[in-house]
């Protein structure tokens, strides 16, 4: 009796094929990555740079991450939204409120004369039991705040947006909204 020997495929070429194919849904594919904050930290202070400074109480606006996702400004539970406003009202305070920070006179390049809040200070303190995503939410507000009073202030002047500025007039509008936020 004959045996009969059953054709067999030439996979050798398959194991080229299936690498290239993993090579390339690995470069291709995205992959979520973790949402974080893009911040620039400042330099290591030296010795002689730590002198404690002091800010006058009115020109400190203090915001508190407590347990339970709680967003305070003051003594008083906000939301987000009213979180965003108190800062642009706190920073541009165009009243001239006694309680809100100090305004003064300066000349602004492209600009001229502006009366800025130049020793307004945003304080975020953050307690041990507040979340992440509470604490990413609230950074993010600040961070709107700050740039809804720019793209006003480029608007007014410079007929665009902040991000659409040239560096001499983002300059000019930083001079005019100083971004001051401190972390405890």
């Amino acid at each position: 009796m004959k045996r009969r020997s059953s054709p067999q495929l030439n996979t050798t070429q398959m194991a080229d094929i299936s690498f290239v194919l993993l090579i390339f849904f690995l470069m291709v594919a995205t992959l979520d990555s973790d949402y974080g904050l893009s911040r620039r930290l400042p330099a290591p202070a030296t010795i002689e740079e730590e002198e404690p400074l002091v800010v006058a109480r009115r020109n400190v606006l203090t915001i508190r991450l407590a347990a339970g996702d709680s967003l305070l400004v003051g003594d008083s539970i906000v939301t987000q939204a009213i979180l965003c406003e108190r800062i642009k009202t706190f920073v541009v305070n165009t009243t001239d409120d006694p309680a809100l920070p100090e305004r003064e006179t300066i000349d602004v390049p492209l600009i001229g004369q502006q009366l800025v809040a130049n020793g307004h200070v945003v304080r975020l303190v953050v307690g041990e039991d507040a979340t992440y995503d509470l604490y990413f939410h609230t950074q993010q507000t600040i961070t709107r705040a700050y740039q809804e009073l720019r793209d006003s202030i480029c608007l007014y002047h410079f007929d665009c947006t902040y991000s659409q500025a040239t560096a001499d007039q983002r300059e000019a509008v930083r001079l005019c909204v100083p971004q001051r936020v401190a972390e405890e």
